[in-house]
C-alpha cells in the first residue's frame, strides 16, 4: 500500500486533534487516563489495519475523517441515502481475518435509522418501522450516509467505531463473542430506504 499526501494530512490532523485533546484534559485534570487509553487503542488499531492492508495487498483503501477505512466494492446506481431514513441493508460482520460474527445470512436483512443507528424491532399499526434500543456500529451509520441504493462497501472498523466494549456471545447472531477493542470488518450493501 502506498501512503499518499491525503493519508499523511489525515494522520497529521488526527495527531493534532489528539495532542489538543490531551492538552485540554491535562488542564482539566480529569479523565486523562481514559483519553490516553483511547488514543493508545486508536494507534494500535491503526497499526493493525495498515499492516493488514500491506500483508494482504488490499488496494484502493480509502479513509474517512473519523478513521474508518473502506473499499468501495460496487458504487450502486440508486438514490443517495438521506440522514433521516430507515435503511435496509445486507451485512456481514467479521473479526478481522476471522469468523463471521453477525450476518444477514443468519438473521435476515437489517433495518436501522440513519440518524440514530437504532435497529428496527418491527412494524407498527401505522405501517412504519418501530425502533428499539439496540444500535448498529457507528461505522455502519457513517458508511450508509455516504452510499446510494445498490452500493456495496467493505468497512475496516477501528474498535472505537465498532464495539469498543465488545459484545457477548448471546448478543451476536452467530453466538461468537467479540472481545473489547477488537478490529472488525463489515461488508454492507444498501438495499433500500424509506423516509
Amino acid at each position: 500500500m502506498i501512503i499518499n499526501e491525503t493519508q499523511i494530512l489525515n494522520y497529521s490532523k488526527k495527531l493534532s486533534q489528539y495532542i489538543f485533546a490531551i492538552f485540554l484534559l491535562s488542564l482539566l485534570g480529569s479523565c486523562e487516563d481514559e483519553v490516553v487509553t483511547i488514543l493508545a487503542q486508536d494507534e494500535k488499531d491503526e497499526i493493525i489495519l495498515t499492516s493488514y492492508f500491506q500483508e494482504n495487498d488490499i488496494q484502493n483503501v480509502q479513509q474517512s475523517s473519523t478513521g474508518l477505512y473502506y473499499v468501495v466494492l460496487e458504487e450502486g446506481a440508486g438514490e443517495q441515502v438521506p440522514n433521516q431514513a430507515a435503511v435496509t441493508t445486507e451485512f456481514r460482520t467479521k473479526i478481522l481475518n476471522e469468523k463471521v460474527v453477525e450476518s444477514s445470512e443468519f438473521i435476515g436483512q437489517r433495518v436501522f435509522q440513519t440518524a440514530t443507528g437504532q435497529i428496527a424491532t418491527g412494524i407498527g399499526d401505522d405501517g412504519k418501522y418501530e425502533f428499539g434500543n439496540s444500535v448498529v456500529m457507528a461505522a455502519e451509520v457513517e458508511a450508509v450516509k455516504e452510499m446510494v441504493v445498490g452500493g456495496k462497501r467493505r468497512l475496516y472498523v477501528p474498535s472505537r467505531l465498532g464495539y469498543p466494549s465488545g459484545i457477548g456471545s448471546n448478543n451476536s447472531s452467530s453466538g461468537i463473542r467479540i472481545p473489547a477493542n477488537t478490529v472488525t470488518t463489515v461488508d454492507i450493501e444498501v438495499i433500500k430506504f424509506e423516509l
